[in-house]
């Protein structure tokens, strides 16, 4: 699904919301190139999706990231986004952001499933 040419256009955005510690942008690219990530994009929004994988044999679409506005986000690409899990057997739709996302994605069936809590060493 995603077109290089498409991922480029978000590309910059996609770099400011990185914090390279952890995801550097070139570890992005590769993702993106391989498939292995997912590109999402109507007009001036876009998101990152991947697919896990679990033990079980379970699938779960995995909203990674997403930039532009967020009525497009939540009204058009995170349903793309959940259509295109079902229809590779994905069970599951889960999104990591912040804590706001919570409260918007909560009238489409959303809960909190697990919390992280994380300190610098």
């Amino acid at each position: 699904m995603s077109d290089w040419a498409e991922y480029e256009r978000f590309r910059p955005r996609f770099a400011e919301m990185l914090d390279e510690r952890f995801y550097p942008l070139s570890w992005l690219d590769e993702q993106i190139a391989a498939g292995n990530i997912i590109l999402l994009a109507q007009d001036d929004s876009a998101i990152l999706v991947s697919v896990r994988s679990y033990p079980s044999g379970l699938k779960e679409i995995h909203g990674e990231c997403a930039v532009g506005k967020r009525e497009t986000i939540v009204s058009a690409l995170i349903p793309l986004a959940e259509q295109f899990g079902r229809e590779i057997g994905c069970e599951f739709g889960a999104i990591s952001s912040r804590k706001g996302w919570e409260k918007v994605m909560r009238a489409s069936g959303y809960e909190l499933h697990q919390t992280v809590i994380r300190k610098a060493l």
